[in-house]
């Protein structure tokens, strides 16, 4: 499908070059379009050949001339530039638009290809926001300029300005991303460099490094530290945290309700205690998760329930998320793993140390050094900034999401705990 955004049938008005136009030939004129089936802009044109036949006359023939655009901006710059060379000259060369790229048209013209890939238009805009600063300082600059010791310059400065390692990592690797994408169409950027890297090879998707306060615990020390738990309760939290990375109030206040093991889905609803922001999200379940839950005997209600009597009444209500802090402390200090890997601040999570929060870490750093999309993960663990995820990961069929097969994949990437099933009454 063809969206013509020219005017039709619109006469070159440029006064001065019209009275240059070849004698018999028709003022020059240039359309823009967006092809919809293709996803790019496109200048139209048409170009006069003259043959010499054998006779010595001539014949003229008129040729039509289409080229790509990454940008709207672009493809209005290049419908110009066509028009005064086909006044002038009757032809068009594509040298005459070498000085009209720039950099901040491949940035442009980079963000627009992703919207029009099918990408979420919150993921869109990060990426504008990511390469912002790099276009405010050098996008005048023509594509020809865009090189290595560019981005040596630029990444000196980032620390000045007070950038943290994983921001600068992933300003950088975006810019690298938007050469990649302008060299795999480069003959609509003439004069672009072949890419190179500062941040490693192209192709890898490279997670920036986990920013903790200290490092944090291993898979092995973690399950080690379970093992050690008292109450088979407290174990069994103790691995839904470590399957999931939910916080230790949310997994409290689960209910039979929330857990569809035939889907293998878990849900965290929004507007209860510890869910931290206003909408929920839907978490995958590890198959060995989904074993070890089954063997919890579902039934109704809370899946941790607190039971007590009060006036002689029976009560059952959820625990507080506190009550698990001195029990799993002991344990980490039971498995002989050292303080500085679990009692630790996590910036990120704007609080006090605690040993229910390590468990969190553990799946968070592990992922990433792993491999996993930072986004991926931080939807795994609920942290804010996973929001772009959890806006298009519908909580009634996250199936149909196009995030859901690396969330999918980023939840099976755990390792499996090697323990029997704890087939004890909760509360015990």
């Amino acid at each position: 499908m063809w969206q013509d955004m020219s005017h039709a049938g619109r006469i070159w008005a440029g006064p001065a070059l019209a009275t240059e136009t070849p004698i018999g030939y028709p003022r020059p004129m240039a359309t823009i379009r967006y092809r919809d089936d293709r996803k790019h802009w496109e200048v139209r044109w048409t170009e006069p050949r003259v043959t010499r036949l054998a006779d010595g006359t001539e014949e003229r023939t008129w040729v039509d001339r289409r080229r790509r655009a990454p940008s709207k901006r672009v493809a209005e710059q290049l419908a110009r530039d066509v028009e005064a060379q086909l006044a002038v000259a009757g032809a068009w060369a594509p040298a005459a638009v070498v000085a009209t790229r720039s950099i901040a048209d491949l940035i442009e013209g980079y963000v627009t290809a992703m919207v029009s890939s099918g990408e979420p238009a919150t993921t869109s805009s990060t990426r504008a926001s990511l390469l912002a600063t790099f276009e405010s300082a050098h996008g005048s600059l023509p594509v020809s300029e865009l090189g290595l010791g560019l981005l040596r310059d630029y990444a000196a400065v980032l620390p000045r300005e007070g950038r943290q390692a994983a921001t600068r990592h992933r300003k950088l690797l975006e810019i690298e991303r938007a050469w990649a994408w302008a060299w795999r169409v480069r003959s609509e950027w003439p004069g672009l460099r072949e890419p190179e890297q500062i941040t490693g090879p192209l192709g890898e998707v490279r997670a920036p490094p986990p920013v903790v306060a200290s490092a944090a615990a291993t898979w092995e020390e973690l399950d080690r530290m379970i093992s050690r738990l008292a109450l088979p309760w407290h174990r069994r939290v103790a691995l839904l945290l470590r399957y999931t990375g939910l916080r230790a109030s949310q997994a409290l206040t689960l209910t039979w309700a929330d857990v569809d093991l035939g889907r293998r889905l878990l849900r965290v609803r929004a507007h209860v205690r510890g869910a931290k922001r206003g909408r929920g999200r839907v978490l995958p379940m590890h198959p060995a998760l989904v074993e070890e839950v089954s063997s919890w005997e579902p039934g109704a209600g809370l899946v941790f329930p607190r039971r007590y009597k009060k006036d002689g009444v029976a009560r059952v209500e959820p625990y507080r998320g506190d009550v698990l802090v001195e029990p799993f402390r002991a344990a980490w200090s039971a498995a002989g793993v050292p303080a500085d890997r679990w009692d630790v601040v996590d910036p990120d999570e704007r609080g006090h140390g605690s040993p229910t929060h390590a468990i969190r870490r553990v799946l968070r750093t592990e992922l990433l050094r792993d491999g996993h999309e930072e986004a991926v993960v931080l939807y795994l663990v609920g942290q804010s900034q996973g929001v772009t995820a959890a806006a298009y990961v519908p909580e009634d069929c996250p199936e149909q999401s196009p995030w859901w097969p690396r969330i999918l994949r980023a939840a099976n990437a755990v390792p499996r705990h090697n323990t029997c099933h704890l087939r004890v009454v909760v509360g015990e």
